[in-house]
């Protein structure tokens, strides 16, 4: 039962572990098989679905035939408070109202596959989600007692939840990567990185600073600062730990510019991410770069995805920074004075600024750099 648990919650947000899960399930219970179906409300679809001991045939089967109105799913959820069990002597499958449901359906596949004995467990997880737990026995194997349906229902509050876990987990990377995604869009340079110096993302801009391997460079996926003769680990410079300052500034020199690469690191949780089951023994920072060589890249997705801007409003906000000035903004991009005091007005209330001057500064800079840094 204890490798049971271990396996239900060891990594489970990878929904690969439902099979491994499968397997120890039907060691346990010494079936033939062990099958789990996650059946998606409202539309009554398969979600996901792992076992051990059938084919992928007789799964899939399963899997499409099972959310179809099956009583034993209908029952979990008008019971949604506790777990459902069923085993092949259930008045279930003798009441005529049952005839034409799927649960006909269900027992042909058993006879096809030459089971004669099998235990179900019906669960209830939320409004959107139920699950389907199959044991089977060949007809040569003992019957399933009531011995294995206390197990069986030992093991409901761990199931419920350790899935549970695996939603959340599921809608956290959602976010993470949503958020990794638009830090490629950034006009900074953006790394992910441990106290170690390991790398595990950096954005665009950050991989044309990395490239030219002067100042800050990547070997063996390691950041290291300084250049291919003279280098360091860049935490034997700058503190890359959770502990670190909040103000970890600092300067790194290059040879083909006077101007230094300013640096800032930021604390980086990193608990349920997709970077968790790469680096468990080190937390993660976020490391920020400014060139200040490059001109800040202020493109018009980034403004919409910043601040909520329209196309309009993000074109005349990109275009101001530019032109510093809202009649050569109006010209190049041929709208009227109107339509441009318009869309900047929408602009001041989304941006929360009050000035042509303040929306500038604004978009140019950041409060993490100063040019006495």
């Amino acid at each position: 039962m204890e490798e049971l648990l271990e396996t239900l919650y060891a990594g489970i947000a990878n929904t690969r572990n439902w099979a491994l899960f499968c397997e120890k399930l039907s060691q346990l219970f010494n079936a033939n098989s062990a099958t789990l179906i996650s059946i998606n409300q409202p539309f009554n679809q398969c979600k996901y679905a792992a076992s051990y001991g059938i084919s992928k045939t007789t799964l899939d089967q399963l899997a499409i035939f099972l959310p179809n109105n099956d009583p034993r799913i209908n029952i979990a959820r008008e019971q949604p408070d506790r777990g459902h069990i069923f085993d092949s002597g259930s008045m279930l499958y003798s009441n005529p109202n049952n005839l034409f449901s799927s649960s006909l359906i269900y027992l042909d596949i058993l006879r096809h596959n030459n089971i004669e004995h099998h235990l179900v467990l019906s669960l209830n997880i939320d409004e959107n989600e139920d699950v389907f737990i199959l044991l089977t026995r060949k007809k040569e194997q003992s019957v399933f007692t009531l011995n294995d349906i206390t197990k069986l229902e030992l093991l409901l509050i761990d199931i419920k939840r350790a899935i549970k876990i695996q939603k959340n987990n599921e809608t956290n990377e959602t976010y993470i990567r949503a958020g990794l995604n638009s830090l490629k869009l950034q006009p900074i340079g953006s790394i992910i990185a441990n106290a170690n110096s390991q790398v595990f993302h950096y954005n665009d801009y950050a991989k044309a600073i990395l490239e030219e391997k002067d100042g800050l460079f990547l070997l063996n996926n390691t950041l290291y600062q300084g250049n291919l003769k003279i280098s360091s680990l860049l935490s034997s410079k700058i503190d890359l730990s959770l502990d670190a300052d909040p103000e970890n500034l600092i300067s790194i020199n290059r040879k083909n510019s006077t101007h230094a690469y300013q640096l800032m690191v930021k604390p980086f949780q990193v608990r349920h991410t997709p970077f968790q089951g790469k680096d468990n023994a080190t937390n993660m920072v976020h490391i920020f770069i400014l060139d200040p060589d490059k001109e800040p890249n202020i493109t018009i997705t980034l403004l919409q995805n910043i601040f909520g801007l329209t196309v309009a409003e993000a074109k005349l906000a990109s275009t101001l920074t530019r032109h510093c000035n809202l009649k050569n903004t109006q010209n190049e991009l041929n709208i009227s004075a109107n339509t441009a005091r318009t869309h900047l007005k929408h602009i001041f209330q989304k941006m929360n600024v009050s000035s042509q001057v303040e929306l500038v500064k604004l978009i140019t800079t950041s409060y993490l750099w100063s040019s006495e840094k």
